[in-house]
Order: structure tokens, then C-alpha cells, then sequence
């Protein structure tokens, strides 16, 4: 059986990606390839940028013509060339999600779960063994706007990424959001909710994020230049390499 890493890339418009796909790194090693579950579900592609653009579901995660230039190009690039493993990459992300509109029997989840559960069905008849399965989860920033507290963010954060959890999934990493660029304290209270956040299966990835302001790296007040999703795709992959679980 040909063996895979398959990584789950999910959240709001961070992972989705606002960037620039020609300044995204070009993977060359023929080991990264993306599932489109909705728009090409019978066969893999090879990974690019703007990963997800075409896997728009109008009764689920639907942002057609959003997705631009994301992390997961680079994300992709470094694990395969530190691993020699083939990773398949799933697009589930949607600009704008607060946490609560991802609760189980919601339609992002249930978009999620049929991506995940095609995606599976599809490796298994195909003669593929799954080695690794993980979920890259960025989200928070819709909840500092619409100031959801600290308690409630946690709550429902573990509540979705249990759900997620029951989907077979062994591996979930919540990684760390970065500034509003106006305002440095306005995120500051998710922000906490996901360094704090006590949970024996939830693993929190610190990025760089923060410091893209000071870089002059963001692109308007929420967003980023391609070369911010560049280095933080790069440290999540050397970040989920280290901390295998």
C-alpha cells in the first residue's frame, strides 16, 4: 500500500489565505497533492497555490474567488522535504466563521466532515495508507470582533475540536492568531483564550503572526502579504515535525 500524511488545513480567512499565489513557494518533489472533495473528488492534484480555490460548496464553505495565496504551499514544501513523505492536503476554511458557527450540526461542520469522510473513502479504495492525520485549525479573529469572552471561546474551541476528534482524527493543533494592525490589545483576549486553553488533546502552536505588524507584512488590518503565510507555514511544519504525537 502506498503510505500518506493527510493534513487537514481548516478555520477563517488566515487559513484560507488573502495572499499573493505567485510569491507562494512551488513544491517540485511530487510529494504534496491536494483533495478536492467538492469540485474533483475522483482524483489528487498536485498541491499549488491558491490551495482550496476551486472547493466552494453552497450549502457549506462557499468564498469563491477569496482564496489567493495561503501557509499551506509552504507548510507543504518544508514537511515533504524534511519527511520524503507524500502529504495530502484538504482545504475546509471560510473567511469570516466565528467558532460557534462551526459547532457540530452546523453547515461548516457538516461540510467538514463529508470533506474528510470523501477524502478517507477515496485513500482506502485507492490503496492508500493513512500514517498521520493532522488538523491544522486557525480561527479567532471574527470572535475578537464580535468580543466573544475568553470563557466562551474555550468552550466552544474544545466543544468543535472534540467533534473533530470523534472524526478519527489524532492529531489537532490550534494555532495561535496574530494582531488586529491597528489596535495590538483588540485580539488580545482570544489570543489568551488559545495559549491558556487547558486541554489534554488540543495542542497549541505559537506563530509569528504577532510580530507581521512590526514587519510591515500585513496587508490591511486583519490580512497578510504572501511572504507572512510563507514563514508561517514554514515553522508550522517544523513545529508539527518536532511535536509528533
Amino acid at each position: 500500500m502506498k503510505k500518506c500524511d493527510v493534513v487537514i488545513f481548516a478555520g477563517q480567512s488566515n487559513m484560507a489565505g488573502r495572499g499573493d499565489s505567485l510569491k507562494a513557494p512551488i513544491i517540485k518533489n511530487y510529494l504534496a497533492y491536494e483533495y478536492r472533495a467538492i469540485s474533483s473528488p475522483k482524483t489528487l492534484h498536485i498541491l499549488r497555490e491558491p490551495f482550496g480555490e476551486n472547493e466552494n460548496n453552497p450549502t457549506g464553505i462557499f468564498e469563491p474567488g477569496k482564496k489567493t495565496g495561503s501557509l499551506v504551499a509552504s507548510f507543504a514544501k518544508t514537511y515533504t522535504e524534511r519527511t520524503g513523505n507524500l502529504l495530502i492536503g484538504l482545504s475546509a476554511s471560510k473567511g469570516g466563521s466565528s467558532i460557534s458557527s462551526w459547532q457540530e450540526g452546523g453547515p461548516y461542520f457538516s461540510d467538514l466532515k463529508t470533506r474528510y469522510v470523501s477524502l478517507e473513502k477515496w485513500l482506502k479504495e485507492n490503496n492508500y495508507l493513512i500514517k498521520r492525520k493532522i488538523f491544522l485549525w486557525l480561527q479567532g479573529e471574527t470572535d475578537g470582533d464580535i468580543h466573544t469572552s475568553k470563557e466562551e471561546y474555550q468552550q466552544l474551541t474544545t466543544k468543535f475540536l472534540s467533534s473533530v476528534k470523534d472524526l478519527g482524527i489524532e492529531e489537532i493543533f490550534l494555532l495561535g492568531i496574530g494582531n488586529y494592525r491597528e489596535d495590538k490589545e483588540k485580539y488580545q483576549e482570544i489570543q489568551e483564550a488559545q495559549r491558556e486553553l487547558d486541554s489534554s488533546f488540543i495542542h497549541f502552536i505559537p506563530t509569528s503572526f504577532p510580530k507581521m505588524v512590526q514587519l510591515g507584512l500585513m496587508k490591511d488590518s486583519f490580512h497578510y502579504e504572501q511572504e507572512a503565510y510563507n514563514i508561517v507555514g514554514e515553522e508550522l511544519a517544523e513545529f508539527v515535525l518536532r511535536e509528533k504525537i
